[in-house]
């Protein structure tokens, strides 16, 4: 079983500078494993493009049906104010595990 854990500035990072690498492999490579870590989702604005590919992320995985761990500081209830309602209902779907760090210290 194998896992993999991004921050979304991150992960959002290694997308834009996989030059070279058509879109579609590069998330391919980069969710591909069996469990996904997903650090501060929603810790950064959020433009289309970001949406875009959170979706792209969050609808992959919802479809191969393989586990998504998301730490985040927004609550369920606000989540499609942020990435819109597909994907939050894919993000709130049965498999994923939802970690809310509202209010809570940062170590940082």
């Amino acid at each position: 079983m194998s896992a993999r854990g991004f921050s979304e500035n991150d992960l959002i990072k290694k997308i834009k500078n996989s030059e070279g690498i058509n879109y579609s492999d590069k998330i391919e490579y980069l969710i591909n494993s069996y469990i996904l870590i997903l650090d501060d989702l929603g810790a950064i604005h959020s433009t289309d493009w970001r949406k875009e590919v959170a979706f792209d992320i969050i609808d992959k995985r919802y479809k191969d049906i393989l586990p998504t761990v998301i730490t985040t500081n927004i609550f369920p209830s606000d989540l499609d104010g942020y990435y819109g309602k597909r994907v939050a209902d894919r993000i709130l779907s049965d498999g994923n595990t939802i970690i809310i760090l509202n209010n809570i210290k940062s170590r940082r």
